[in-house]
């Protein structure tokens, strides 16, 4: 009798570890996909909403820090090529510049620790949530307003898909979010800064104005950033896929303690009442 009940469990270890497996590779090539999916729309020379989101991401970033540190902020602005500008007057710039690398990657980071506990539907809210408190910085272009209305649009026709869909879109934009540091890091060091005007300004990028406030080469700052930035994105491969697994192989096992249940209750006379989950 002990021995095989030692067996059943034996068994049933090995089934959850075959199974943690699959739902492990089926989250890791998600998450690849994702990846690819944001490389392809960032290098695309047409405005999309995944790029235009982490560049209101990362504007916003600047924003809280300059408000953080005792300074003001009018706003700020998008143009259709991705560039982003905020105004504001104040406050330590060197936590500001950095602020917008920092803050993209802790907000992208955020959205997969979100995705990885809530219902994606929730996760979509609380995207239009944050796009709303956005209106509080300002948008200061007209263009900056059609696309965050477009935006909003766009979140709630992706909620009203399935949980697969919702799931990959939040990660997708997390992806960007994350993403948007080492493409501003390669954008320095092979345009050497030269980027769109915003509202009639001239924008320079954050490893740009790093470099001209500390002397530090402005290579030697993107070498940092995408040093720094690809740790992030190996470690959130590794997270996404243990907790997505983990939460695969609990779902799995619940149901299948539901069906085991059915069964008892249809034919409790049945010797063999166990359903065990493929």
């Amino acid at each position: 009798m002990g021995k095989s009940r030692h067996q059943h469990t034996y068994k049933q270890h090995r089934r959850r570890k075959k199974l943690f497996a699959h739902h492990w590779t089926r989250v890791f090539y998600m998450q690849i996909a994702a990846y690819a999916v944001v490389f392809v729309l960032w290098i695309l020379p047409i405005p999309n909403p995944v790029k235009l989101l982490a560049v209101t991401f990362h504007e916003a970033s600047h924003a809280i820090a300059a408000l953080l540190t005792g300074g003001r902020v009018f706003g700020y602005a998008i143009a259709p090529g991705g560039a982003g500008i905020t105004l504001g007057i104040g406050g330590n710039m060197t936590i500001i510049l950095l602020a917008g690398h920092v803050g993209s990657c802790l907000w992208g980071v955020l959205l997969y620790y979100m995705s990885v506990r809530l219902r994606p539907v929730v996760c979509i809210m609380c995207l239009e949530g944050l796009m709303l408190l956005s209106i509080f910085f300002g948008w200061l272009n007209e263009y900056t307003l059609f696309f965050g209305g477009g935006a909003l649009v766009m979140m709630t026709v992706a909620a009203c898909f399935g949980d697969p869909v919702r799931l990959f879109f939040v990660r997708i934009v997390g992806s960007a979010c994350c993403l948007y540091a080492p493409f501003d890091a390669l954008g320095e060091l092979f345009t050497r800064g030269n980027a769109p005007s915003v509202m009639g300004v001239e924008t320079v990028s954050d490893i740009g104005q790093l470099s001209a406030l500390t002397g530090i080469p402005a290579f030697l700052v993107g070498f940092f950033v995408i040093a720094a930035q690809t740790a992030v994105l190996v470690w959130l491969i590794r997270f996404t896929c243990e907790r997505g697994a983990k939460q695969a192989v609990k779902e799995e096992i619940i149901k299948s303690k539901q069906k085991n249940q059915i069964l008892r209750d249809i034919r409790p006379d049945s010797k063999d009442r166990r359903i065990v989950f493929k």
